[in-house]
Parts: C-alpha cells; sequence; structure tokens
C-alpha cells in the first residue's frame, strides 16, 4: 500500500481523470492560477499534475473584469496529457476610500456641514451595513453635498451607492470625468428600503484619469435621510490597440 500511495500505480491502477480546479481574485489585483490539480487513480489514490494554462484565456478574463471565466489548461502526467478546467472568479474591485463611512472621513471624503459621519447612537438606527453612515435631519431643510475624488485607469466603470430618507426628496448621484459628467437622481427610499441608483458604462480613455463621485440634494424642512455603501467598480479594461 506504502509503495501505491507514493508511486501513485501499480499493475492495476492507471490515472482516471485530471480534476478541474478554482481561482479567485479582485479585479485589478495580479491573478495567480494553480501550477498543478490533482490527478485520481482508479483506486482512489491521487497524485500532483503539473499543468499549463491556456495565456488567451487568462488574458481575455483579466480584460472582460468582473465575471466568472473558464480557463483551459493541459495537465500532464508521464506522456500523457488531460483537457483541465480552471474556473475562475474575478470580482469587482471598489477605487473609493472608505465606501461605508465605517472609518473616520479623514479627508476621504469631502462633506457640507448638513451632513456628517454617525453610528446607531442619538436615534440613528437605520443602518444598511456596519455601524456607521453619513446621516441627516434639517429642522429647517437645506442642502447635502458629499464626495470623493480617486485617480482611475482606462476603463469602462460603474458607480452607485444606497440612501434612505424622507421620500419626498430626492438626490443626485453625479460622476465627473474630465469635462464630462453621469448623473442620475432618485427619490429617498423610506426607512428600511434602501434605493440603490447606478451610473454604468462610465467611460474612462486614459491611465491616471482624475474622477469624482459626488452626491447633491436639496430637502424640505423637517427632512431627515442616510447614505451608505458608495462604488465605483471597474467592468472592464480598455485594451491597447
Amino acid at each position: 500500500m506504502y509503495n501505491m500511495v507514493r508511486g501513485g500505480t501499480t499493475a492495476q491502477d492507471y490515472l482516471v481523470e485530471a480534476a478541474n480546479t478554482t481561482a479567485a481574485a479582485v479585479v485589478g489585483d495580479e491573478v495567480t492560477l494553480p501550477a498543478s490539480v490533482t490527478g485520481v487513480f482508479a483506486s482512489g489514490n491521487e497524485v500532483s499534475l503539473e499543468v499549463t494554462w491556456k495565456q488567451t484565456d487568462l488574458e481575455e478574463a483579466v480584460y472582460s473584469g468582473e465575471g466568472v471565466y473558464p480557463i483551459a489548461g493541459t495537465a500532464t502526467y508521464g506522456e500523457e496529457t488531460y483537457d483541465v478546467i480552471c474556473t475562475l472568479t474575478l470580482t469587482g474591485k471598489n477605487y473609493l476610500v472608505n465606501p461605508s463611512f465605517e472609518d473616520a472621513l479623514d479627508g476621504n471624503w469631502e462633506t457640507n456641514t448638513n451632513i456628517a459621519r454617525k453610528n446607531s447612537s442619538g436615534g440613528n438606527n437605520n443602518m444598511r451595513t456596519g455601524n456607521y453612515n453619513l446621516h441627516f435631519w434639517l429642522e429647517n431643510g437645506g442642502d447635502i453635498a458629499f464626495s470623493q475624488t480617486i485617480i482611475l485607469d482606462a476603463g469602462t466603470y460603474r458607480a452607485g451607492g444606497y440612501a434612505v430618507g424622507t421620500t419626498s426628496d430626492a438626490w443626485t448621484l453625479t460622476i465627473t470625468v474630465g469635462t464630462k459628467t453621469y448623473e442620475k437622481t432618485v427619490n429617498y427610499g423610506e426607512w428600511g428600503s434602501w434605493v440603490s441608483p447606478e451610473i454604468s458604462d462610465i467611460v474612462i480613455a486614459e491611465d491616471g484619469t482624475e474622477v469624482t463621485v459626488s452626491v447633491a440634494s436639496t430637502v424640505a424642512a423637517g427632512s431627515w435621510g442616510a447614505f451608505e455603501d458608495f462604488y465605483e467598480i471597474i467592468d472592464n479594461y480598455l485594451k491597447e490597440e
């Protein structure tokens, strides 16, 4: 039995399959696929098999952005080769800093004086996630504004966020890329029903482009509201011609 496990085969044993595998990464980070896959013998014993992945499949997945992709590969055992698949899952990277306001703003978000980062104390019990959000209650009404500016590389992006508040009031999400702006205006969701507008197909033509994500709202007297979980996620990188 010891020789069988160690060597992986006997006169009666043989390799029946090279098992498929999986990998995961965040879009924008380096993607590393497994260097080996598991070979399974008729006896149930296993052996590690070296594998070579199809680089064009990997490159296409990386450029395509968030999603699940099959990456073809070839595993080798002796003189035999076996087709295998690595299912690669790429999740979107949120390029905003402190997107859910869980940490002190410290300059990553700029806000006006009518809105502030608050936790669940003092009656602010309308959290979507975590323990903090941006919250306001304005006895006399007024303007709400906050924004963050980041640097992004060329690609196609989408952005959004969540809000609840006085449902007769509205707020506008704006993405500014150079002289071009993308906007979406929605009403606040009622307590417990967060509205989540999303702006897609935000095209950034050049690496190192300054992008500003901003929110503006003018609310009536006695209005309240809260914001959470904003994001700027890349859908795919622009390929060089």
